[in-house]
């Protein structure tokens, strides 16, 4: 799938800010302190994460085209649909699975970025920034993953 970079980082920011509002309002809404404080930093970080994205993309989006190798590329522009916000094992499945496809997308627009074909000669040295700094924010999405299913199984042994 080829598109600008700002077209693949305007995908992640709108992923982000959905995702985002739903960890808001789980956070508000769960009985459970540990979930509820999980999907608080999960959104606090989410947060700082879509501020990243915006500079990226305000700073290199129109200079590098990108070639993005994506399982289901459909799937990660699908809107995201939280399960009952009551259901922890079903809303911890999904916090698991979204952290997932972002860390699959974060980490093809991180790889597309160092292969990326220049628009602008200043996009020379910027494809290893972009890359450097996307990278760092797919290995966030990677840990939240990895957090999320450390809940949803100790949720599993003591249920």
């Amino acid at each position: 799938m080829r598109m600008p970079l700002s077209g693949a980082l305007e995908v992640a920011m709108t992923r982000n800010s959905a995702v985002a509002a739903v960890y808001r309002e789980a956070s508000r809404r769960l009985l459970s302190r540990s979930i509820s404080t999980l999907a608080r930093s999960m959104e606090d970080q989410r947060r700082e994460s879509g501020k990243e994205l915006e500079a990226l993309r305000s700073v290199f989006g129109s200079l590098i085209e990108l070639d993005l190798d994506l399982a289901d590329p459909d799937a990660l522009r699908s809107p995201i649909v939280a399960p009952a916000i009551e259901d922890a094992a079903a809303l911890l499945a999904a916090m698991e699975r979204w952290e997932s496809e972002d860390f699959e997308l974060l980490a093809a627009i991180a790889g597309a970025a160092i292969a990326g074909t220049a628009i602008a000669e200043a996009a020379l040295p910027a494809s290893t920034e972009v890359a450097e700094r996307v990278a760092a924010l797919a290995e966030q999405a990677r840990k939240r993953a990895s957090w999320a299913q450390d809940h949803l199984d100790l949720l599993g042994i003591s249920g």
